[in-house]
């Protein structure tokens, strides 16, 4: 009975903060975010999209900002991918209102060999 409480409880927050969770076949979870729960939960940079190719690396960012000078790439070499995050400068001087910038760096510019495993570690807002 208390297990079922805990579940139920910790469901009933889940809802309440308006997160949604996914889970593709490999067990990977992606949390999804409003933006203010992103910038409540971390200083990693919001993202509205990201993608991997194998060659290059693409991410959309909500931001202040104007420029992707803006933003720096931290890659963590682990077994058998890279944890890979992207974050706003602290000295980034950014006004104004929201909106999406692209970001992009090629597998070259990150010291990374064609294909190797990217695992993104920032939270993609709605």
């Amino acid at each position: 009975m208390r297990a079922l409480a805990v579940t139920v409880l910790g469901a009933a927050s889940l809802a309440l903060s308006g997160c949604v969770i996914l889970a593709n076949d490999e067990s990977e979870t992606t949390r999804i975010m409003t933006v203010e729960q992103a910038k409540a939960a971390s200083d990693y940079a919001p993202l509205r999209s990201f993608s991997a190719d194998g060659r290059q690396v693409q991410a959309k960012v909500w931001t202040t900002c104007a420029s992707s000078g803006d933003f720096d790439v931290a890659l963590v070499d682990q077994t058998h991918s890279h944890s890979l995050t992207i974050r706003q400068r602290a000295e980034a001087q950014c006004q104004g209102e929201g909106r999406e910038l692209s970001l992009s760096w090629t597998y070259d510019v990150l010291g990374l060999n064609a294909g190797e495993r990217i695992v993104l570690k920032n939270q993609i807002v709605l």
